[in-house]
């Protein structure tokens, strides 16, 4: 009985590890994305025309696309992060949810 009873609590410890990681972070995860992919794009097009203007004065322009440049690499590295993150989550939540089955048979396979 006693058996049963810690099974059934790492049950629920999991359902909620679950729902915490499936609701909390991927809502997170999805907005910070499409925020950083709306800032990249945005960038890229700063880029370009900064790279237009240089072509007719490149002095003063250089330092300008240089600094837009430095934050275009920071904002794609940071895209690339949460994108990592968000595969680590993914697991994380298909780990847990293979522990919740096995954990489901295991008590349905002692009742």
């Amino acid at each position: 009985m006693k058996l049963k009873q810690i099974v059934a609590a790492r049950l629920i410890a999991l359902l909620a590890a679950v729902f915490f990681v499936s609701s909390c972070g991927d809502q997170d995860l999805v907005q910070k994305n499409e925020e950083l992919s709306a800032s990249i794009s945005q960038l890229k097009q700063e880029v370009a025309l900064l790279k237009a203007d240089l072509k007719e004065s490149p002095g003063a322009l250089s330092s300008q696309l240089k600094q837009l440049d430095a934050t275009l690499k920071k904002t794609v590295k940071q895209s690339q992060e949460l994108k990592s993150k968000k595969l680590e989550l993914d697991n994380l939540r298909a780990e847990l949810e293979r522990q919740i089955e096995a954990l489901q048979q295991k008590l349905l396979g002692e009742k």
